[in-house]
């Protein structure tokens, strides 16, 4: 019987590491590669940031609003609805530095633990760097939201979000990856949780009935 031979392995092997700048924040290579199995040469761009890693969370209320940041992004020179997001350290697992953001920029303090619903890398081609994501689910929220961020943080204003509006609106204004997954990640615990409830003759959430603590990811 014939069989296929396997394809030769294919890798971007680094010869060389060039950093052409640097801040406090990371570091940007321009390094002088070679495209392997065809062993030919070239240079190839990527960012590593100096933190090991970031969280994204996202607040749900009442089992139905979701709340976003609207942050002033340098690169885009425009303002982004999204998740609440921030640099973990080494000292502090990602959980923890979560509930930290949270309480920096929309002055919330989730009573209880986070839910981790994965880890994702927005742009592995340019800075391999996870996302440790999580939903926190809140039955309200007592008084304003007081956001207090960091200097170089620009929070011009809060967004609440209907999960589960017929049609959800949060994909034509939300261009943040991160922030969409997290989105659509709490819908689906919302509406699966829902339509679970309906077969078993139970009280369905799409009017706002809040999920519980849902047990993973």
């Amino acid at each position: 019987m014939h069989q296929d031979k396997p394809a030769p392995l294919s890798e971007i092997r680094i010869a060389e590491e060039r950093i052409v700048y640097e801040n406090s924040y990371g570091r940007l290579y321009d390094d002088e590669v070679v495209f392997e199995p065809q062993g030919v040469p070239g240079t190839y761009v990527r960012w590593q940031w100096r933190a090991p890693y970031s969280v994204a969370v996202l607040p749900v209320i009442g089992g139905r609003h979701a709340l976003l940041v609207e942050v002033y992004r340098h690169s885009a020179r425009a303002v982004s609805p999204e998740a609440v997001m921030g640099f973990g350290t080494a000292e502090l697992d990602p959980e923890a530095v979560a509930g930290k953001e949270l309480a920096e920029e929309l002055g919330l303090v989730v009573p209880g633990e986070l839910q981790p619903t994965g880890v994702v890398h927005p742009d592995p081609a340019f800075a391999a760097h996870p996302h440790h994501c999580f939903i926190a689910w809140l039955d309200e929220v007592g008084g304003e939201v007081s956001p207090a961020p960091e200097l170089s943080e620009v929070i011009v204003g809060v967004r609440s979000v209907d999960l589960l509006s017929a049609r959800p609106d949060f994909h034509d204004h939300v261009q943040d990856a991160v922030t969409l997954v997290l989105l659509y990640q709490a819908r689906d615990q919302i509406l699966g949780r829902a339509e679970a409830r309906d077969r078993l003759g139970g009280a369905a959430l799409r009017d706002g009935g809040r999920p519980g603590r849902p047990a993973g990811p």
